[in-house]
């Protein structure tokens, strides 16, 4: 799986183009984030786009199959 992470907007939420590669298939996303939420689980050690793209290691489990559950944010896929 590929994951390219393009930030759009810097004000508050960030933006995000979002991209999710897998097999020969792919799924786009626009996603926001706020800032305290991504200083928080990155622990003002990495990127925004480190926090989205999966660099920074976060305990995570599919809440649904539209769904990832990651700490106290939910990322919702597909809709």
């Amino acid at each position: 799986m590929a994951i390219d992470v393009k930030r759009v907007a810097d004000g508050d939420p960030l933006e995000f183009e979002v991209v999710v590669r897998e097999g020969n298939g792919e799924t786009r996303h626009h996603v926001t984030i706020a800032r305290t939420l991504c200083d928080k689980l990155t622990a003002g050690k990495h990127t925004p786009e480190a926090c989205l793209d999966g660099r920074v290691s976060a305990s995570c489990s599919t809440a649904s199959r539209r769904n990832r559950s990651c700490g106290s944010f939910t990322l919702e896929l597909g809709k």
